[in-house]
């Protein structure tokens, strides 16, 4: 199982698992993105409009206060997301480019997850000959460019199952939700030991900043 990019991560184990005669019986990815949904991401027209119409509905039922607050801290996000994209794309260009130690200055600007996001973005995985479990919060289809849904029911070979979770993308894993994201989960593993011997679970938690 994989959150967020980490659930690229899980796909990419579980698909070559898979090639070589190996055993995946489960396959749970949380609010990943789908291939090809970040491209020219957090730029790109359509993901803007989703975005500001999801978050116009999440302001309207805060408080001045509380609205000023969010505001802010969306603010600070997207344009981290910005200087990321920014600081990736120099990269690539020099990194291209016979400007060997001007592609090692801009490589030492880059965060992890400015890292992540890059490695999402370039992330062209071929199909998957199973099924896929995707948890997602309301939030998740606003987040990128294509539905999560659609764009991992196109690679999944036998279907995906979609399992509606509380929270956002930041907090999907708090004490206040996790409870019940758990008990969905345990049925998800339970229902693979079933069918199947137990697997090794594995769990990767990257995520990319929204």
């Amino acid at each position: 199982s994989g959150y967020c990019f980490g659930g690229m991560v899980a796909y990419e184990m579980a698909r070559l698992l898979k090639t070589q005669g190996e055993e995946a019986a489960l396959l749970v990815m949380f609010n990943t993105p789908a291939p090809g949904s970040l491209k020219r991401w957090p730029l790109k027209q359509g993901y803007l409009a989703k975005r500001i119409a999801h978050e116009l509905r999440t302001l309207r039922l805060l408080r001045i206060r509380e609205k000023l607050a969010v505001f802010g801290t969306k603010a600070v996000g997207f344009m981290r997301l910005v200087s990321g994209s920014f600081k990736a794309a120099l990269w690539h260009a020099l990194a291209r480019s016979s400007i060997v130690s001007a592609a090692k200055g801009a490589q030492r600007l880059l965060s992890v997850a400015d890292i992540n996001v890059s490695a999402a973005k370039a992330y062209q995985p071929g199909a998957y000959p199973g099924r896929i479990i995707l948890f997602l919060t309301e939030e998740a289809t606003s987040l990128y460019a294509i539905d999560p849904r659609d764009g991992w029911m196109a690679l999944a070979g036998d279907g995906i199952e979609v399992h509606a979770v509380a929270g956002d993308n930041n907090s999907l894993f708090d004490a206040r939700f996790v409870d019940a994201l758990a008990e969905k989960l345990k049925s998800c593993i339970t229902k693979a030991h079933a069918n199947r011997r137990q697997p090794i679970p594995i769990f990767n938690n990257t995520l990319i900043p929204t």
